[in-house]
């Protein structure tokens, strides 16, 4: 055996790079949070505001968005193991940019479905099972305390994030 296989990583030391992917799993559960789960309320009121639509046609389209991103969130780890989690990441987080313009946009219903579909993918690539996936690649030992502190983001985005959108 050569000396590498003998390297021991030392998940405690402030220098472990896997805490960089901590911080940067805490930004996607913000935005995600934000975006995707905590930004359905605000979704409603507005396009209610703007539209007139009842909230039974907006309501319809986030029961949509949770039901079809459930369905896709099963493939996450698929994803990760072809793609690597960095690109599921951005493909995650672009996708929820999109689907932020897209619902900026919204004239009729039907688009309204299109970008929730599209948050529906976004919300895939950028919420638990994405989180636990990556950081599951880097800790072993500290994996629950590095899940744990990457999660708070979600806190942070309804915290943060409902406000700001």
């Amino acid at each position: 055996m050569d000396a590498a296989s003998h390297i021991t990583i030392d998940e405690s030391s402030v220098r472990y790079d896997g805490w960089r992917i901590v911080a940067v799993c805490f930004l996607v559960a913000t935005f995600g949070w934000a975006f995707g789960f905590y930004g359905q309320s605000v979704y409603l009121a507005e396009l209610q505001r703007q539209h007139g639509w009842p909230a039974s046609l907006i309501s319809g389209a986030t029961t949509f968005f949770y039901l079809f991103g459930a369905a896709i969130v099963v493939f996450v780890n698929e994803a990760v193991k072809i793609f690597g989690p960095r690109n599921c990441l951005v493909a995650g987080v672009c996708a929820t940019a999109v689907a932020a313009v897209s619902l900026g946009q919204v004239r009729e219903p039907w688009q309204l479905y299109l970008a929730d579909a599209a948050l529906a993918f976004g919300w895939a690539g950028m919420s638990l099972g994405m989180i636990t996936n990556t950081l599951g690649l880097w800790f072993d030992k500290k994996r629950g305390m590095a899940i744990s502190l990457a999660l708070n983001g979600a806190s942070f985005g309804g915290i943060a994030g409902v406000p700001c959108l």
